[in-house]
């Protein structure tokens, strides 16, 4: 380290070697790996082929490890327990050396892959690469190991004390006459070399991979023919795959009595009938045979509780895997609900297969719908999920579609007529397919990490015609502005304006209408950025960090017809609020509990026909008042935020407003109106929400009325299925 100090330095990845603190007073650091993701998975299987090729001189097995590379690619990816397999770097190699050495063909039974993997790696690696060890058969490893493996899955635990897992180990020893190393020597062979188990603390061990613990536990269940165990532990999370795999250990008399064991048991406990009829259902995948009577009674019992309308579906479908989607693809929805619980399973069990299921359901148009398809994107972006989703969802919904930017070149393939996207992106990434959707009118981009801010080149968006609506926020810089002229931009909206060095050239944006800037302010005076000072703008500042952030609004006295306030660390002084006097006919302002607007600042403000506010501010005395002696106040929208079971009350001083004729209870919950009682030509707006429940509607005086939100969630659009 001395004659090297700017080299990188791993002096163990085995957790049970070294405490976490040993090395620390030389600089070292521990660290945790996190699972492999799908794009490391790829790039791993490819460095791996590519590590193969650098060796090999043959034209005719060059050409066959690209072909192998591909295969196993699409096959890791697209079967799940292949995938999971696949989640460390070990075991993904494994499986790139058995679909090599079979000559991809990785054996189709997954029950079959577990047992090519572990005899990989109890005996075959150590014995190719020359390793000398404890002079134990397979079979005898797979004995001791799978008494552990049982011990954990029983006692509910990831993991063991060391000494508990080694007194396992010893009394398995016991029974086995032809071993003669000692157990602490064993035991120590099993920890440092199977590739089974790891101490993820020096006092601890566990598995490296939960499949082979499970695979190993359902071995010696089985063993010790325990399946009542099986069927009344078969509805845990915990036990799922357990009994699944011991369904494909099992004689056949004995997968008969399991199988017969969950249909009776689903029969007789109400509460897991469903999850139990699709544990039965998971245990065909891994049963090479079983009678055709019982078989069809568990597909029949299966479909009769489809399409799924819960989240216990849903998650129990999940469970089952790959093999549930031929049934959901029996079972179509039949209203919006089960659209989306049909969306969410299939997604959640992934694969190619899912895409068919998830596309039938979209025709079903509902929130519930957009978001399970959403979130079927962000689990798995795929081309084929690309065609099946991207141009329905971008036609049918006004809610932006999130993307990653590296996902962004599907969009102008699949749905070139978008007129709304956000993109996700982090340092490097670009936005070049923007530049082939002509119909965008609004834009918005997220940087989505601190670590790696993305700073955008907007270039892409010069001349998009139809462009309206700009954003970007979080952890995102816009270089340039410049891009953007010759749109028809309206509304602007920047992160970090100040590091924006020709905002000035907002100036020449002929349909300005509204500017936003979080974070910070601009160097720039507010007046530069306008272009005609004899209209009236619309400005927000949002999670602005300097408390004296409103004194930005004398920058440009009387500019301003609309303001809103976000979120700011720091009110401060207020008074600049004071510039806008003679024009500010609108004022929004959220913040933090203990923030109310100053009466005394509200009161100059004799224009303000609306005022949106925090529902803190109705308890404050001076501030009704204010209201009271604002003569042209003709709206108030109170937010009171996130649900609550407890009905939130309308203020009573409300009804001393003596111009008021719009009152808007924004947010989620019950609401309660009594105390307007008698209160004439009042509309009362309320949220869209189910759960905005009113109270007191019937009492209000001649000429009030309450009203709800127009639905803003889809897009007019003819032939298509409704909630």
């Amino acid at each position: 380290m001395t004659d090297f100090p700017e080299c990188r330095y791993v002096v163990t990845t085995r957790p049970g070697a070294a405490q976490e603190s040993w090395l620390e007073a030389d600089g070292f650091v521990s660290a945790e790996l996190q699972p492999l993701t799908d794009e490391d998975v790829s790039s791993f299987i490819h460095h791996w082929h590519e590590a193969v090729r650098s060796e090999v001189a043959d034209d005719t097995e060059l050409e066959l490890l690209n072909t192998y590379e591909n295969k196993l690619t699409r096959k890791v990816l697209g079967q799940r327990h292949l995938r999971a397999i696949a989640a460390t770097p070990l075991l993904c190699a494994l499986l790139c050396a058995l679909h090599r050495d079979r000559h991809t063909s990785l054996p189709r039974d997954r029950m079959e892959v577990y047992e090519a993997a572990l005899a990989m790696l109890l005996k075959d690696r150590d014995h190719q690469r020359g390793i000398a060890g404890v002079e134990l058969s397979r079979g005898e490893l797979v004995l001791l190991l799978q008494e552990l493996a049982k011990w954990l899955i029983i006692n509910g635990s990831s993991d063991a004390p060391r000494a508990t897992a080694q007194r396992q180990v010893s009394r398995v020893l016991r029974t086995m006459h032809r071993v003669e190393e000692e157990p602490e020597e064993v035991f120590t062979h099993l920890v440092v070399r199977s590739g089974l188990l790891q101490c993820p603390t020096v006092d601890r061990v566990s598995f490296l991979h939960r499949t082979f613990e499970e695979y190993l536990a359902a071995k010696a269940i089985v063993e010790d023919d325990s399946f009542p165990l099986l069927v009344s532990k078969a509805h845990d999370d915990q036990w799922h795959e357990v009994v699944v795999m011991a369904a494909g250990h099992a004689t056949p008399t004995q997968r008969e009595e399991l199988v017969t064991g969950l249909l009776d048991r689903a029969d007789q406990v109400k509460k897991h009938h469903d999850r139990l009829l699709l544990v039965a259902f998971a245990c065909l995948e891994t049963s090479p045979q079983l009678a055709e009577r019982l078989r069809e009674e568990i597909e029949d019992r299966v479909l009769s509780i489809l399409p799924p309308g819960t989240k216990e579906h849903v998650h129990a479908l999940g469970m089952v895997g790959e093999s549930a989607l031929p049934l959901l693809a029996k079972s179509p929805p039949k209203n919006a609900r089960q659209a989306a619980k049909t969306i969410e399973a299939a997604s959640l069990i992934g694969g190619p297969d899912s895409v068919p299921v998830i596309e039938r359901s979209l025709p079903f148009r509902s929130e519930a719908v957009f978001l399970a398809t959403r979130d079927a994107w962000q689990r798995a972006p795929s081309p084929d999920l690309a065609h099946a989703v991207l141009k329905e969802v971008h036609d049918t919904y006004r809610y932006a579609f999130p993307l990653s930017a590296r996902d962004l070149h599907l969009l102008p393939r699949y749905a070139q007529q978008a007129r709304v996207v956000m993109v996700g992106g982090t340092d490097r990434d670009g936005i070049t397919p923007l530049s082939e959707m002509p119909h965008l009118t609004n834009v918005s981009l997220n940087g989505v990490s601190a670590s790696a801010p993305w700073r955008i080149d907007l270039g892409p968006l010069h001349g998009l015609k139809e462009l309206e609506h700009f954003t970007n926020f979080n952890a995102s810089y816009v270089s340039s502005i410049e891009p953007l002229l010759g749109t028809r931009i309206r509304n602007l909206s920047l992160s970090h304006p100040e590091t924006v060095p020709d905002l000035r050239e907002a100036s020449f944006l002929r349909d300005l209408e509204h500017l936003r800037f979080d974070i910070s302010l601009p160097v720039h005076p507010l007046d530069d950025l306008l272009p005609d000072r004899d209209r009236k703008y619309s400005l927000t500042l949002r999670f602005q960090q300097d408390p004296d952030h409103v004194g930005y609004l004398r920058t440009a006295a009387n500019a301003l017809r609309q303001l809103t306030l976000i979120n700011h660390k720091e009110l401060g002084d207020t008074s600049g609020l004071l510039s806008q006097r003679d024009s500010l006919t609108s004022l929004h302002f959220t913040g933090y509990d203990s923030q109310i607007i100053p009466a005394s600042i509200l009161r100059e403000l004799a224009l303000l026909e609306e005022i949106r506010v925090d529902f803190h501010h109705s308890d404050d005395e001076e501030f009704a008042e204010a209201l009271r002696e604002l003569p042209a106040l003709r709206k108030i929208n109170l937010n009171h935020g996130t649900f609550s079971l407890d009905p939130v009350t309308a203020p009573a001083w409300l009804r001393r407003l003596p111009y008021l004729r719009t009152l808007r209870m924004h947010g989620c919950g019950p609401v309660d109106l009594t105390p307007l009682a008698g209160m004439t030509d009042l509309t009362v707006e309320v949220a869209a929400f189910r759960s905005s429940t009113v109270i007191g509607a019937e009492l209000l005086g001649e000429g009030s009325r309450v009203v709800r939100d127009a639905p803003y969630l889809l897009r007019p659009r003819r032939g298509a299925g409704t909630a």
